[in-house]
């Protein structure tokens, strides 16, 4: 492990009243209007990353399905061959 990983705090180790600091600081920065926008434009881009991460997933499936159909193909072909 890293030595300076070691001394970095965690949120865990935070207290509640240091993170209602914290959220207080960001209300006074972005205004309390521009909050309800930030959280809209987390929420999809969370929204946008999961579903990217889910279509590289089906696409991997898709790629190893037509992998295995090629292989059982040359084998049925190398049966037929082996037959004739």
């Amino acid at each position: 492990m890293n030595e300076t990983s070691h001394y970095l705090p965690s949120l865990a180790m935070l207290s509640p009243w240091v993170l209602v600091a914290v959220l207080f600081v960001i209300v006074l920065l972005f205004g309390g209007s521009k909050l309800p926008e930030l959280a809209k434009g987390v929420g999809k881009s969370i929204k946008e990353f999961k579903k990217a991460a889910s279509e590289d997933d089906d696409d991997e499936e898709e790629k190893k399905a037509s992998e295995k159909k090629a292989e059982k193909k040359a084998i049925e072909s190398d049966d037929q061959k082996d037959k004739e």
